[in-house]
């Protein structure tokens, strides 16, 4: 009887063994998921054991954690051998989605023998590409604190993944925050397209942090960068608009959750209508300007969310014998609304936006840096020709990264009427306030009496010995003040013209835009901050061709609207005793037509100094004369005529390059025009 009892609990002892079950907690950094990955996104463990599933239904539904970390604890049979793999759902809508890829195990997927005792796991990595080490780190471990630091490029409009790179920069480096932490965009996994975001729009980086120079619960301040270059000095070309990033030192290697660059997440655009778009843009004020020569590469880019699905991107070709470039796109867009584009240059390896600013928005708007237009139908063109630096339809201009040749002594002028006549004319007084400060002008007397400050690179930097961008510490310095009285390269005492003099070289660092020929500056008014909108710079290229170089500018022009009362094409005051008056010309001229190119109207502006017999002509490339626009005596004025592309017979003539000559009391003048249907 004892051997049986003896037996008996033996067998039972065995049988609980047998059924016993133990906790195992499964650890999980996403860091690795080429995706973005929210504390709402969806992230299971699936397998064959039950509690787990192969399929949505699975026990295995993770917790988010913090950062990039999740977890689940699950309960298996003591001893049961247990394959499973990671399922990452960045969207609640998709099914079955964000499988892990295959692992160098027997069965392709994680192995755990389960043990007698609860137990927590070391933390995995989401496996993107096949036989990936799970517990490796995306980066290799050292003797420092290792953070691993990614950011969304996908959001920021600005970016161009083909020539610009991306950086971090902050008060770790031993420079501080003079130098970039250089990141690398990732490549896909092998699922890439089981995912709803481009792995390369992710850029992810390795800072090392000196264990000796940072304590547990140091805050170190970041930010991401956007670069000209993938070196550690390279030129900055944008910084997050968002404050400063904190990063509290950890205790160990941690990685940092991903967030949209400037915290801007893509915009889902929803427009039905598909539109063939054709570009033809006049570039002869980039050329005249050097910051545009016919052997670079012209880009239009379209479709900017929401005004389109997605930004389409077209090279531009040069039609033979003009300073038109010509191509096209297909946007998916909405008719009748608005729009977006602009256009870049592909110059010496890198990529250079427009200086452009829709003065009809608010100027410290992203979108004000862009063109629009309203979609006319679901074919028409784009037409960019007007030299008028104020129109919306205006030629481009480039600034230029190209250094300076030699030397050159530069002047600085900006007249300041369109201040004087701003506060003078306005009912009530449209104050120049101070967007950083508390530096207003009020009345006009006060224009000259405060004097004029200039700021930025062009300036040397936009920071100064005694502090601050503008204020105090800009007054202060005395290599940023410009004089009307005579002096410092100033032609005329009281003109309200302002002045200052400066040496640019190849190699100087102390003034300008690192040597450059592109130069960004801004004007203040008793060194304020009052000439226009926060961000939105005068920008202009010098002439290095010679030893002396002179930048005119005008007060106000990067804001005109506001400054309504000056007329800064001619330069002049608008009053309305000026604008009924009929100025005699002061010279022969022959303009462009505009628009130009054309469909299927265009004007042609001429002036006559004297009266006289006057011949309009327009002709084709053979020189065949196809319309008489004007044979007659006409008396010494300004004139407009218009052409709609027809023949002397009235029937329409082809696309193609057509050139118009005027014949006058001896003047002789032809230009060029194109005619596109």
């Amino acid at each position: 009887m004892k051997h049986f009892l003896l037996c008996s609990s033996i067998l039972l002892l065995l049988f609980s063994v047998a059924g016993a079950q133990t906790n195992v907690t499964i650890w999980l950094n996403t860091s690795t998921v080429p995706d973005t990955v929210t504390a709402n996104s969806i992230v299971q463990v699936r397998g064959g054991t039950a509690p787990l599933t192969w399929g949505d239904d699975t026990g295995g539904v993770m917790e988010h954690v913090q950062s990039d970390l999740w977890k689940v604890t699950l309960a298996f049979d003591a001893g049961a051998e247990v394959v499973y793999k990671f399922n990452v759902r960045t969207d609640a809508e998709l099914s079955g989605d964000g499988w892990e890829s295959g692992l160098a195990t027997t069965s392709g997927n994680h192995e755990l023998t389960v043990p007698a005792a609860d137990t927590s796991l070391m933390t995995q990595y989401y496996v993107k590409i096949a036989d990936t080490d799970p517990l490796a780190p995306p980066f290799t471990p050292t003797d420092s604190i290792d953070i691993w630091l990614r950011v969304n490029m996908q959001g920021w409009d600005n970016f161009n993944e083909l020539s610009n790179f991306v950086g971090v920069r902050g008060n770790f480096p031993s420079s501080g925050w003079g130098t970039s932490l250089v990141l690398a965009p990732e490549v896909a996994g092998d699922d890439a397209p089981q995912f709803t975001y481009p792995a390369s729009e992710f850029w992810s980086g390795h800072l090392q942090l000196d264990a000796a120079k940072f304590s547990l619960g140091d805050t170190v301040m970041y930010k991401f960068v956007t670069m000209d270059n993938n070196t550690p000095d390279a030129g900055i070309i944008d910084w997050e608009g968002t404050p400063d990033r904190p990063l509290v030192v950890p205790t160990k290697d941690s990685t940092i959750v991903w967030d949209f660059f400037s915290g801007t997440p893509p915009i889902r655009a929803s427009n039905e209508d598909t539109v063939k778009l054709t570009f033809a843009v006049d570039m002869t004020r980039a050329i005249e300007s050097r910051g545009f020569s016919p052997g670079d590469t012209l880009i239009a880019r379209a479709g900017f969310p929401p005004s389109g699905n997605a930004i389409i991107a077209d090279t531009l070709l040069q039609v033979a014998g003009s300073t038109l470039w010509t191509g096209g796109v297909t946007v998916v867009t909405t008719i009748a609304g608005e729009l977006e584009y602009e256009y870049r240059l592909t110059k010496f390896g890198q990529d250079i936006r427009e200086v452009f600013f829709d003065f009809s928005v608010d100027p410290s708007a992203t979108s004000a840096e862009r063109r629009r237009i309203v979609v006319e139908s679901d074919s028409f063109t784009v037409i960019d020709t007007d030299p008028n630096t104020l129109s919306s339809r205006r030629q481009p201009f480039f600034p230029s990264n190209r250094i300076l040749e030699r030397d050159v002594l530069v002047t600085w002028e900006v007249d300041m009427r369109p201040a004087i006549w701003e506060l003078e004319l306005s009912s009530p007084t449209d104050t120049l306030k101070d967007i950083q400060g508390n530096r207003d002008v009020f009345d006009p007397d006060s224009v000259l009496a405060k004097g004029v400050w200039g700021n930025g690179p062009a300036f040397t930097d936009w920071s100064n010995p005694s502090g601050g961008d503008w204020g105090a510490g800009l007054e202060a310095n005395p290599r940023k003040k410009l004089y009307d009285d005579g002096t410092n390269g100033d032609a005329v005492a009281g003109d309200s013209i302002f002045t200052r003099q400066a040496q640019y070289s190849p190699d100087s660092l102390a003034v300008g835009s690192l040597g450059r020929v592109g130069q960004v500056f801004k004007f203040g008014i008793g060194a304020g901050d009052n000439e226009g909108g926060f961000g939105n710079n005068h920008v202009r290229n010098i002439d290095d061709s010679e030893s002396t170089f002179t930048v005119r500018a005008q007060f106000g022009s990067i804001d005109p609207n506001k400054y309504d009362h000056w007329d800064y094409e001619n330069q002049r005051v608008v009053t309305s005793v000026e604008l009924a008056n009929d100025l005699l010309p002061g010279k022969f001229a022959l303009e462009q037509n505009y628009p130009n190119p054309f469909n299927p109207e265009t004007s042609i502006r001429y002036s006559t100094l004297k009266s006289g017999d006057v011949k309009l002509t327009v002709f084709n490339l053979l020189g065949q004369k196809v319309a008489s626009l004007v044979d007659e005596k006409q008396i010494a004025g300004n004139y407009l005529v218009k052409w709609s592309g027809l023949n002397d017979g009235g029937r329409a003539v082809a696309s193609g390059v057509y050139v118009y000559k005027i014949e006058a009391a001896g003047f002789v003048k032809t230009k060029k025009m194109l005619l596109l249907k």
